[in-house]
């Protein structure tokens, strides 16, 4: 009975499903305790009978159906089995097709491709792997593939830096200039998408643009892509980072002294990643000049210090050695004058034959040599230079005399005179002197003496409130107290020990030992008052040229005027013009008002006394005019003289206190303030106050 419902059961053209499915409602209608329980044993016998009956109802309906519509038999549809991951990067396809059935390859890819769209398998079909697919299936009854992957997205192409610099090298920096183009920046690109087979975008991953900072000295311009340099000096390049850096290799200045004598080191220090200067560049420029020898050390110390940023200035670096001078032939005297101070007239009575002076030779110096290592001569030496005049000759290089007398030296010259010599103090009982040569007082003059001399006049002593000229010098040993009426006046120089309250003048230089006190002080050239005590208390100093003083006026501030610049001679003649400007102008006006009166009486009287005496008056009037025209020209002309040409300098050894007046031409100065060691000169822009040297 197996055999039968089998062989029934595989004559069946009906889907083997179709066949399942109507056991299973066979089964459905059993009742239920005809179906054995779990783990029960089976009736194999009445297994066998149920399924020949169940044969027998397929056989019967199977036969209903084929006569009332004959129907051809139909295959089983493949299967088909979409697999798709999770990232959806692919899809495999399964397919089952089963056996006998005739599909075609297009149909089953039609069938395929629809399964593959309702699985949402939109892209990345692969064409060739689908058509194994199909081929594979239908000759095999199963097969799987992979049929469909994801686009890949196509990266972005990273930006990249077009240098306009050449690269950086060990040798040569580079330098650029303010507003360099230094790089220019090609930009990364966006990439291109991609997509899953279900048709999902994948991002692609942008290209990337080189990093580059703009550093120190450096703009980065976002419209023109461009690193621009902002600063000059050097690019350097750092941990990604573009600057530009200070640059400038150090420098040096070497100078030599016109007289070559000294060479001068002058660097600059060098600036950011610069060179500084190095010795051997030094060296080798003085080696290059002739200089072979030089301070090695000074060099390097100079170095060290530009280096640290400090700028040097004309250090010296080589110094020759001077040419060491002689000495002139010089006289030595043998006779012990009075006074051997400058300025001293050095009078002393001698006897005939007696040895005066010694003449000794020079002495020739010392070759030196310049820093070139060239030889430098020494100055060449003078023998002593000596004029005798009257009464003295040279005997073997000793000057002697040659009759007694007076010796009296003036600067070179030598000379004996007969000279009018008061053994005693010369009183105001004396008859007022006036001697043709020259006058020697071994006493003191007193007040009221009136003495002048052609000459030069030597006082041994003091002089009181006197009246003395000399056309020459005036050498005086003691001190000038003149009372407010001593009147002192030498065409040369005076020399004395001190001067209080005088009229003092001079027509070169005054010198006093000690003071000026409340004194008249004039001289051409200069007056000093040079010694520890030297001071110009009260009154008024004037010199053509300078005027020297230790300390001029006190703390009390006594009124002081000094003034330099000025010819007092020329000065006193315009004073004098001056005053004799005034008289005229007096006068003047007393004849005009004559001349009036005269004229209004010849208008009433007009006779011939009056007319007389108005032509006289006219004339003086006239004549006045004359010599005043004459006097102002003639104090046009003064005036251009009163300034000498020599620059006028006033110098304080120790101190000047306020109270003083400082005069340097025309220009005035009010001391208000103590001031010390200070020299007083004529500036651009006035009196100018510089230290003492």
């Amino acid at each position: 009975m197996k055999e039968t419902s089998r062989s029934s059961l595989d004559t069946l053209s009906g889907d083997l499903a179709e066949a399942v499915s109507l056991a299973d409602e066979l089964v459905t209608t059993l009742p239920q305790e005809n179906v054995p329980e779990s783990g029960a044993e089976i009736d194999e016998e009445a297994l066998d009978q149920e399924l020949d009956t169940l044969f027998r109802e397929l056989d019967r309906e199977k036969r209903v159906s084929l006569q009332r519509a004959p129907t051809a038999v139909v295959a089983a549809p493949p299967r088909l089995l979409v697999l798709l991951p999770d990232s959806r990067a692919e899809a495999f396809l399964h397919i089952e097709v089963p056996e006998g059935t005739s599909l075609k390859p297009e149909d089953l890819r039609a069938l395929a491709e629809n399964e593959l769209r309702n699985q949402g398998v939109v892209a990345g079909l692969i064409e060739e792997e689908l058509s194994l697919l199909i081929h594979e299936a239908l000759e095999n009854g199963i097969a799987e593939r992979c049929v469909a992957r994801q686009v890949e997205p196509e990266p972005g192409k990273d930006g990249k830096i077009q240098w306009k610099i050449p690269r950086k090298t060990d040798k040569e920096p580079i330098l650029v200039a303010v507003g360099k183009i230094l790089a220019e920046l090609e930009p990364a690109e966006p990439g291109r998408p991609g997509t899953t087979v279900t048709g999902d975008t994948l991002p692609a991953p942008p290209g990337r643009n080189p990093t580059l900072i703009a550093g120190k000295g450096v703009r980065f311009d976002p419209r023109r892509r461009s690193w621009i340099a902002v600063a000059a000096g050097r690019v350097l390049v750092s941990d990604n980072v573009l600057m530009v850096v200070p640059h400038q290799d150090g420098t040096f200045h070497l100078e030599i002294s016109s007289d070559g004598m000294a060479a001068y080191l002058s660097v600059t220090p060098a600036q950011g990643t610069g060179q500084p200067v190095s010795l051997e560049s030094v060296a080798a420029e003085l080696r290059s000049r002739g200089v072979s020898v030089f301070d090695e050390e000074a060099v390097r110390t100079a170095i060290d210090l530009a280096a640290g940023g400090q700028m040097i200035t004309r250090r010296i670096i080589a110094a020759g050695k001077p040419a060491e001078p002689g000495r002139d032939g010089t006289v030595e005297m043998l006779v012990a004058l009075p006074e051997t101070r400058r300025g001293s007239l050095g009078l002393v009575f001698v006897h005939e034959g007696e040895r005066l002076a010694r003449l000794h030779p020079p002495v020739p110096g010392k070759g030196g040599r310049d820093v070139r290592g060239r030889e430098i001569p020494p100055p060449p030496v003078r023998d002593a230079v000596v004029s005798c005049g009257d009464g003295v000759e040279i005997r073997d290089g000793v000057l002697v005399a040659t009759k007694g007398g007076h010796l009296l030296r003036r600067g070179d010259l030598f000379e004996i005179r007969d000279i009018l010599e008061y053994p005693r103090d010369l009183k105001a009982t004396e008859e007022p002197i006036d001697f043709d040569g020259h006058v020697a007082v071994q006493g003191s003059v007193g007040d009221n003496v009136r003495l002048r001399a052609r000459g030069t006049i030597a006082i041994n002593g003091s002089v009181g409130a006197a009246e003395i000229i000399a056309e020459g010098d005036i050498e005086i040993a003691g001190g000038i107290a003149g009372r407010d009426r001593a009147r002192i006046v030498a065409g040369g120089s005076l020399h004395a020990l001190y001067a209080e309250r005088a009229d003092i003048r001079a027509g070169k230089r005054i010198l006093l030992e000690r003071a000026a006190l409340n004194a008249s002080l004039s001289a051409g050239e200069g007056i000093e008052i040079r010694s520890e005590k030297g001071a110009i208390i009260g009154g008024r100093t004037v010199a053509g040229r300078s005027v020297t003083a230790r300390t001029v006026g006190t703390t009390m501030g006594t009124p002081t005027v000094i003034r330099a610049g000025i010819r007092a001679e020329v000065k006193e003649q315009v004073r004098e013009i001056d005053g004799r400007l005034i008289k005229i102008r007096n006068v003047l006006r007393k004849i005009q008002t004559g001349l009036n009166e005269l004229v209004r009486d010849l208008k009433v009287d007009p006779d011939e006394v009056k007319r007389m005496a108005f032509r006289e008056l006219t004339r003086r009037k006239i004549g006045l005019l004359h010599e005043i025209k004459v006097s102002l020209e003639k104090r046009a002309l003064l005036l251009k003289k009163i300034f000498p040409a020599e620059e006028p300098v006033i110098e304080i050894l120790d101190k000047i206190h306020a109270g003083c007046t400082i005069e340097l031409r025309d220009q005035v100065m009010e001391v208000h303030t103590p001031i010390s060691f200070a020299r007083f000169k004529l500036g651009p822009s006035g009196i100018e106050v510089l230290p003492l040297n």
